[in-house]
């Protein structure tokens, strides 16, 4: 098996694979936003990849896509926040303030008061405090033992509480607001706007800051926020297949990003995930040069809608679940950056690290992986497929420099080719024994 790892390693182009984030992460695609003319195109490319390669579509002859239509926020026009009667003191979005469209939060447009929450944890000072009136509180980050089920929960009940109180807004005082994620892993309505602020404005709203009383009033700000709930059609997630018999592995990466800003900004997504479906191709092209021997098959499965809440992950478990088995390993790929000769991690539920013919594998690798547990939930495409109940799940990722995912800054000239050649050679080794 090793000497065949190495073997089928040869045959990965690092260049060809930066060529592939070239091409996504170019303005040709725009940002890929799901329903986007950009995502067509990504979509296309990726198609005639998959023809290249060889790999069979999963549905019909020369049909690779599963189309599927979706409801999405969007914002229309970009977001303002100003104190009350005074345009000169109006903040910037993306360096002062963001918007935060995920679950309860929606747009619309206020004016008013606003008055400290603190950690909002004192539930009983709402009421009075918040009615009419624009709430400001810490946007507090999970703790070292939360999941990010219970941060986003936290989120959901936060946002809860000032709607049921008619707040007219929720702004929330975070470290990082220079970036731009629409997320919508759970939609409610009605909702109230929400927006991210920096610590800066936080200040110039409550003096003297800190320490504030919950319930203290400082100055009134005018928002508005043009966010609108628009049903698109997605191209659908891309799905092909190498060799024969059960499926052995599903090797995923999604291909769609978060798009562009009403003002034609875009989002590039290098990293996230341009990368990581280039890796997935270069690995399933070297894998193709022995689909004859495979025992059995790999199915590559390109998503799309992944930033708006892995739908396009999702949609497949519920169409093609019942095709997996215990021993098939799911293995996706997001975010791949970083440096040459750092190790790559490896997110993997128990059971898939107990394996010792993969273990085996990785450490045999010439670049390092470490296998690490997956986290219990979390936003990304590993997620349906543990809660499918799927033993063997794992997430190969290395965002590089976090910060910088869902940026504009995340571009083509972080990705480094040697980096993407060292992960999709990690891949075949990963792989292999699945297909065996």
């Amino acid at each position: 098996m090793l000497a065949l790892v190495h073997d089928l390693g040869r045959l990965i182009d690092a260049q060809r694979a930066h060529g592939h984030v070239a091409m996504l992460a170019s303005d040709r695609c725009a940002g890929r936003a799901i329903g986007s003319a950009g995502e067509q195109r990504a979509a296309q490319y990726l198609v005639d990849q998959l023809r290249r390669i060889g790999a069979r579509p999963l549905f019909e002859p020369d049909r690779y896509c599963d189309p599927f239509a979706l409801t999405v926020s969007e914002q229309t026009t970009s977001p303002t926040l100003a104190l009350a009667g005074s345009p000169a003191t109006a903040w910037a979005p993306l360096r002062d303030f963001c918007v935060d469209v995920q679950g309860a939060a929606s747009g619309g447009n206020a004016s008013a008061e606003t008055v400290w929450l603190g950690s909002m944890a004192t539930a009983e000072e709402l009421p009075d405090a918040l009615h009419g009136r624009i709430g400001v509180c810490w946007s507090t980050p999970p703790s070292s033992g939360d999941t990010l089920r219970a941060a986003f929960e936290s989120y959901l009940l936060r946002v809860r509480r000032a709607r049921d109180v008619e707040a007219r807004a929720l702004l929330q005082i975070a470290q990082r607001v220079d970036r731009f994620k629409l997320m919508a892993h759970r939609h409610e309505a009605p909702g109230i706007p929400v927006l991210d602020i920096a610590p800066a404005v936080g200040r110039a709203l409550f003096a003297p800051y800190p320490p504030l009383a919950v319930g203290q009033l400082g100055q009134p700000v005018v928002l508005q926020v043009a966010l609108t709930r628009r049903a698109v059609q997605s191209a659908g997630n891309l799905v092909a297949e190498l060799g024969s018999g059960a499926i052995g592995c599903v090797l995923v990466a999604h291909y769609d990003h978060l798009g562009a800003l009403p003002d034609g900004r875009f989002f590039p997504g290098a990293a996230d995930n341009a990368a990581g479906v280039a890796v997935a191709l270069e690995a399933t092209a070297a894998i193709a040069a022995v689909a004859d021997r495979l025992q059995r098959r790999l199915v590559l499965l390109l998503t799309t809608a992944e930033e708006v809440g892995m739908y396009g992950a999702q949609r497949f478990v519920d169409r093609f679940g019942a095709t997996l088995d215990q021993q098939t390993q799911i293995v996706c790929v997001d975010e791949i950056a970083g440096r040459g000769g750092r190790p790559l991690p490896l997110l993997a539920t128990a059971a898939w690290r107990a394996q010792p013919q993969l273990l085996a594998a990785c450490h045999q690798l010439d670049v390092g992986v470490q296998p690490r547990p997956l986290p219990p939930f979390g936003f990304f495409d590993a997620m349906p497929f543990v809660e499918a109940g799927l033993p063997l799940v794992a997430s190969l990722t290395d965002p590089g420099e976090p910060d910088v995912v869902h940026t504009f800054d995340d571009a083509v000239d972080r990705i480094e080719p040697d980096r993407l050649a060292a992960a999709a050679r990690a891949l075949v080794a990963i792989v292999l024994p699945a297909l065996s």
